[in-house]
């Protein structure tokens, strides 16, 4: 993966806690957008909203895992989000 500028390394304890899918709005997304910007190393834009663009990287990482790639952001997805920044 290309590194473009250094991305801040995210706080594992606070990572998005809850079910997240299109449409959703609020800090998690934040949260969860900024943990997929540091895991994959390129900034992934967009705001607070749950939108097309980051469902196609939530669905890329469960991919690249051997997790059903659906695009949601639940339980299963957020443990493997939480052990990659652990790392």
């Amino acid at each position: 993966m290309p590194r473009s500028k250094k991305l801040e390394i995210p706080n594992p304890n606070r990572v998005a806690k809850s079910i997240l899918s299109n449409g959703n709005k609020g800090v998690s997304v934040s949260i969860l957008r900024k943990d997929l910007s540091y895991i994959f190393q390129e900034e992934i834009p967009g705001s607070n909203m749950f939108d097309s663009d980051l469902r196609k990287y939530v669905k890329r990482l469960q991919q690249e895992y051997g997790l059903k790639a659906n695009g949601i952001y639940d339980a299963e997805t957020e443990a493997l989000v939480r052990s990659i920044i652990k790392e």
